[in-house]
């Protein structure tokens, strides 16, 4: 009887990179019979260590994982300077009550001013 054994890593695409490091250049990827298994490193979450920890943390805030707010905040992790032109979106996204949570009231702005030694003309 003759056994052939077929060497097929599951962990490589295109013969060289793993799954796991497509974006997490720490990531683990452990060669499985069917399939792999990543482990990320602190920095990254996901089947395939995708998701940035940070992206991660303010989708839970947000109360879901829709994948247009994921690729963008994404985009955000990678270039911070797109911050002013997305937040006005992930904003509209939300409920009346959470926008209005997360706006500054008038305390929060004189606070704040006072802070940066701006006087305010109170009325």
């Amino acid at each position: 009887m003759i056994i052939f054994f077929l060497e097929n890593d599951n962990c490589k695409v295109n013969g060289w990179q793993t799954v796991c490091k497509s974006k997490d250049p720490n990531a683990i990827c452990t060669d499985m019979v069917k399939g792999y298994n990543c482990t990320c490193s602190d920095d990254y979450t996901g089947k395939d260590c995708e998701t940035s920890i940070i992206v991660w943390k303010v989708i839970q805030d947000l109360g879901g994982g829709e994948e247009d707010i994921i690729n963008l905040l994404e985009e955000v992790v990678q270039s911070p300077g797109l911050i002013k032109d997305i937040m006005p979106f992930i904003l509209g996204q939300q409920s009346l009550a959470n926008q209005s949570a997360m706006s500054w009231d008038y305390e929060d702005l004189f606070v704040w001013a006072a802070y940066e030694e701006t006087e305010l003309d109170i009325k």
